[in-house]
């Protein structure tokens, strides 16, 4: 039993030449490209409807919808760096919107029909005028046909809905349409000029259609032939997909579906079977909104409206058994949109820029974000354990932190650098930077100041290629700073006169602060006396002044305790007092 309603009563008339969608204006010369820096613009509109990339000229057409309130609805075109170039205010409830296959048309679907406009001049050149509809209007070439959907009722979100398509010549304005097929709506429609002939029909979920579906059409021949269909449903509730947002692959291929229910789906475009390997889940409570691959084949563009700091929207490998590198973004300010708008999604200069519509949960704004050089992002990993080697952490003393880090895929174009903090009784201290070389190595310095425990964790941040890696830490004892005490003492001395000598206190970790004193004894054959203490100047240096009265051998030591940061130390020096010197 056919799962469309066929109206015999009308004549099946499909066949279009291609030569009518055929136009002599010549292709304009690209624009410059945009700047690196990405940019967000708020658009003057109420709702938003699609939006459709033309690369050859480098515009964005952005269509104000049918719920926008008001009958003076606008076309917007912007180029890609985000600026407005022209505002077409004669367009009512646009909503399907599409590129001829040569880029030298715009079809705009509106209540009362479809506009044609030159892509170079952004003038009309044709209003093909349809029986008006209130409601959504899809449209989409395939088999050589513009295809188009009519409301039959004033319900939007029930009763009937047909599928039409168009012919005749381009000049005219009342072009022949056909009636084709009608059942309970409303409908999605995508097709791809490399699946010639074929064209797949999603149906919404409503009263009238509690599951449902989407359905492969061949429309190569004279009477459109259903080729497949595939439902959604789930276990529990019986009604499974509700369908956001569609895309072929640019080979045809395959087709991805945004599923508000059941995730961004994957399927083989030939009998709308499962891909082996789909597209990894976005994150928890995230709603699917909107689905686009790149015009080179390689990346797709994911949306969603996700709650608190999610990802709103995931940049990855078109074909998900190649890897599972993303690049997501996550926006977070609702007066910039926090979540990707529904079709939301569309790419330019191949892969090097992302073009984003975003809105609110109030729906009450819309923004165009310009993405460039949108790549998914490849895993970073520090390999192995950090290290300090033979060195011996003391407090002042320099502390060098080796290790290693992995990076995925290509190298950014510029050295990776990471960053260090060192956590101690004290708090947190950022350590500072250190440039990985080519092998990966990297050697972070810090000075501790402190004795006891310190804890360092070592952060690689990412760069334009790769995401952050997990941090590494290592924890050391940070121990007191060895101490040295050196005497400058002459070898002899006479009885009686005064003998004058220096010494430095030094140090390997941190400089010894001044007013420090050490203590000075003297040894001789008659027993040994504590001669007082000395300053210890800022450079370390100490001044002994002292008057021996024995003769024989003196020994002089000069001792220093040591603080909280330094270990104390001593030193001595031998004078032979006699007579003479």
């Amino acid at each position: 039993m056919s799962l469309f309603r066929r109206c015999a009563s009308v004549p099946l008339v499909l066949a279009l030449g291609a030569s009518a969608l055929t136009l002599a204006a010549a292709p304009a010369q690209a624009a410059p490209a945009g700047p690196a820096a990405d940019t967000v613009t708020k658009l003057p509109v109420r709702s938003f409807g699609r939006m459709v990339v033309d690369e050859a000229h480098q515009r964005v057409f952005i269509t104000e919808s049918s719920n926008s309130g008001t009958t003076a609805e606008k076309l917007l075109v912007y180029d890609f760096r985000g600026e407005l170039v022209k505002t077409l205010d004669d367009v009512t409830s646009a909503t399907g919107m599409t590129l001829g296959e040569d880029g030298r048309t715009l079809y705009v679907a509106v209540s009362g029909g479809v506009y044609e406009y030159d892509t170079e001049t952004l003038t009309k050149k044709i209003k093909n005028s349809f029986p008006w509809a209130g409601c959504d209007r899809e449209i989409a070439f395939s088999g050589d046909k513009l295809w188009y959907t009519h409301h039959k009722s004033g319900d939007c979100n029930g009763g009937n809905e047909e599928l039409w398509n168009v012919t005749g010549p381009a000049d005219d304005e009342t072009r022949n349409r056909d009636f084709v097929y009608g059942m309970p709506g409303p409908w999605r429609l995508a097709a791809s000029p490399k699946l010639p002939g074929r064209m797949v029909l999603g149906t919404d979920a409503g009263p009238a259609r509690p599951n449902p579906s989407l359905y492969l059409l061949d429309t190569s021949g004279e009477k459109v032939k259903l080729l497949a269909d595939r439902s959604f449903a789930l276990p529990s509730s019986g009604a499974g997909l509700d369908l956001k947002d569609m895309a072929f692959t640019p080979d045809g291929t395959r087709l991805a579906v945004a599923d508000a229910k059941g995730g961004h789906h994957l399927l083989n475009s030939a009998d709308l079977s499962d891909v082996k390997t789909g597209y990894r889940p976005m994150a928890d409570g995230s709603v699917p909104t909107a689905v686009a691959f790149s015009s080179d084949g390689r990346l797709v563009a994911r949306g969603a409206a996700t709650p608190g700091d999610g990802a709103d929207l995931v940049v990855q490998n078109a074909d998900p058994a190649t890897g599972t590198q993303q690049r997501t973004y996550a926006f977070d300010k609702a007066d910039q949109g926090d979540q990707v708008a529904q079709h939301g999604l569309a790419w330019g200069e191949k892969s090097g820029a992302l073009f984003a519509v975003t809105t609110n949960a109030e729906r009450s704004g819309y923004w165009l974000r310009v993405l460039h050089n949108p790549q998914p992002l490849h895993d970073a990993r520090f390999a192995g354990e950090l290290g300090i080697g033979t060195q011996k952490p003391v407090a002042g003393g320099r502390l060098k932190i080796t290790g290693r880090l992995e990076l995925d895929g290509p190298a950014s174009g510029t050295p990776a650098k990471v960053s260090a903090v060192r956590e101690d009784a004290d708090g947190k201290h950022a350590v500072g930077e250190a440039t990985v070389a080519e092998d990966g190595t990297f050697t972070v310095e810090d000075t501790p100041s402190r004795v006891g425990q310190a804890v360092y964790t070592v952060s690689f941040a990412g760069d334009a290629t790769h995401r952050p890696g997990k941090d590494a830490t290592l924890t050391v004892q940070v121990a007191k700073a060895a101490s040295a005490v050196t005497l400058s003492a002459p070898g002899r001395a006479r009885i009686g006169h005064a003998l004058d000598f220096t010494g430095k206190l030094t140090s390997n970790g941190a400089a010894i602060p001044e007013g420090q004193l050490v203590t000075v004894t003297r040894k001789t054959p008659l027993g040994t006396k504590m001669l007082g203490a000395a300053p210890v100047a800022a450079d370390g240096t100490f001044h002994i002044v002292d008057t021996p009265w024995t003769a024989g051998s003196t020994t002089y030591t000069v001792t220093w305790n040591g603080d909280g940061t330094h270990e104390g130390s001593s030193a001595a020096a031998t004078v032979k007092v006699g007579l003479r010197d």
